[in-house]
């Protein structure tokens, strides 16, 4: 993730949720590694530098905390939301089971594949995306492809 990604995504995080409320985050990666998975894990490690509880669900093949980020199986997310009750839920690559509960109080997606890439089907269909709060993405031609695309409100 270079460093404009991630200034942009913590400043629209902040802008939405003043960083003193921010006590816990959850971050849902894809599956499959690569990089924007590589750029999950440096972003929760930077967030639990910072003071914030970090989980980040996924594949994990050995659950447990790593350094000050836990990890766990994503198949665990929607009870631990339940009985945690964390501040921000960030679903990265795969939005479908965010689009449609609501986690917590603020709801990101957080993408860097191109607009006409197979995790982003349906994306477009509004009613699947409601409780998606906010829309991050890599690039400003990803974000104007999003708005053309997929019918995403500018600056949402």
């Amino acid at each position: 993730m270079t460093v404009d990604t991630r200034e942009r995504f913590l400043r629209a995080l902040a802008e939405r949720l003043p960083a003193e409320r921010v006590d816990e985050l959850y971050l849902f990666p894809a599956i499959r590694q690569g990089g924007t998975e590589s750029a999950v894990v440096y972003l929760a490690e930077a967030l639990a530098r910072s003071g914030h509880r970090v989980v980040v669900f996924n594949e994990c093949g050995e659950p447990g905390e790593y350094g000050e980020v836990e990890y766990a199986p994503w198949q665990d997310l929607p009870r631990r939301a339940l009985a945690d009750r964390p501040h921000v839920v960030v679903s990265v690559r795969h939005w479908e089971a965010l689009g449609r509960m609501r986690l917590a109080p603020l709801q990101l997606f957080w993408s860097l594949d191109a607009y006409d890439q197979a995790p982003l089907t349906n994306l477009a269909r509004h009613a699947a995306r409601a409780e998606i709060d906010l829309f991050e993405v890599g690039s400003e031609w990803q974000a104007a492809t999003f708005v053309e695309h997929h019918r995403i409100p500018a600056g949402q």
